[in-house]
């Protein structure tokens, strides 16, 4: 028989770095739970949370869309998508 003699760490998933206090609302922040939570109930999102990574890799794509560097049939399909979706508003 294996006798545990102490408790394992959180996994790194459900802590964050540091505890903080929210500068939005004051709360306490110490887990990734509570910073999801804060963030979907005060309507933010964390720059590092890699959202904001992906839209900066997106970017030279959206550059060579908007200068006409890309394919004339995606810029078209594009703009269709667009006039359909702007029909869709009331």
């Amino acid at each position: 028989m294996v006798e545990i003699t102490s408790r394992p760490s959180l996994p790194s998933e459900l802590r964050v770095d540091e505890t903080f206090k929210s500068p939005i609302d004051g709360t306490i922040i110490s887990t990734k739970q509570q910073l999801h939570d804060h963030n979907k109930r005060n309507n933010v999102e964390q720059t590092t949370d890699g959202h904001f990574q992906d839209w900066k890799a997106g970017q030279d794509k959206r550059d060579d869309f908007y200068l006409g560097k890309t394919g004339k049939e995606e810029r078209i399909e594009a703009i269709k998508k667009t006039l359909y979706h702007l029909g869709e508003r009331p």
